[in-house]
C-alpha cells in the first residue's frame, strides 16, 4: 500500500485515510515539512516558496506585497481536488482514492506574532478568506465535511512561527461529527 488511500472499516464503518508519505512528518510533528525554517516562507516577496495561489485578498490598509491574506495548496496535502473516488472493494474494505482538499490559509503578510497583535480588521480578514474558500469546496459535490484548522508555530505542532491554517474537505463525514449528528436527531 504504497500510494496511499482512503480505507472503510467494516467493524467500526469508519474511513480511515492511509498517507505512508506523511509517516516522517508526522513523527516530526510537522503538517507542512519535516525541516525546521530558517526563513519563513509566508512572508511578503517568498510566494514561489508555496506555489500558486488558490485565493488572495489585497486589502490596501494591511496588504504588504500585494496582498493581505491568501490561500494555496499544501505543500505536501493528505487530501488532493485532481483524485477521482475510485472506489473499489478489497475483501473486507472499501477503498478510494485520497479524494479532497487541502490548503494552506496564509492570513497575515505579518511574521512571528501573535493573532491578538493584529487589528480587528485584519482578523476579519483572514476569517473572510477562510469563509470564501469554504464557500467555494461545498460547491464541489464530491465533498461531504469540511474543516478549519488553526496553526502557529511549534507549539501547535508546526514548523513555521506565522499565523496560518489549514482547510480539509473530505469525501465523508468523521466519525466523530456524524455521533454528534446522531445524537442531535435522538434528542430532538
Amino acid at each position: 500500500m504504497a500510494e496511499g488511500m482512503l480505507r472503510r472499516d467494516p467493524l467500526n464503518k469508519i474511513w480511515v485515510i492511509f498517507a505512508p508519505e506523511k509517516v516522517k512528518t508526522l513523527i516530526s510533528g510537522s503538517s507542512e515539512n519535516d525541516a525546521k525554517f530558517d526563513v519563513d516562507p509566508f512572508v511578503p516577496g517568498l510566494e514561489s516558496a508555496t506555489g500558486p495561489d488558490i485565493l488572495r485578498h489585497n486589502d490596501p490598509l494591511y496588504a504588504v506585497g500585494g496582498w493581505s491574506s491568501r490561500v494555496f495548496p499544501a505543500k505536501n496535502p493528505i487530501l488532493r481536488v485532481e483524485n477521482e473516488k475510485n472506489g473499489k472493494g478489497h475483501g473486507l474494505y472499501d477503498s478510494m482514492s485520497r479524494l479532497g482538499a487541502h490548503e494552506v490559509v496564509v492570513e497575515t503578510p505579518k511574521s512571528g506574532i501573535g493573532l491578538d497583535q493584529l487589528s480587528v480588521e485584519e482578523i476579519a480578514d483572514g476569517i473572510k478568506i477562510i469563509f470564501d474558500r469554504i464557500a467555494d469546496l461545498r460547491k464541489d459535490t464530491r465533498f461531504r465535511y469540511i474543516s478549519v484548522i488553526k496553526s502557529r508555530g511549534a507549539a501547535a505542532g508546526g514548523t513555521i512561527d506565522h499565523n496560518y491554517s489549514e482547510i480539509k474537505a473530505y469525501p465523508f463525514i468523521p466519525p466523530f461529527v456524524r455521533n454528534k449528528l446522531d445524537n442531535c436527531l435522538e434528542y430532538s
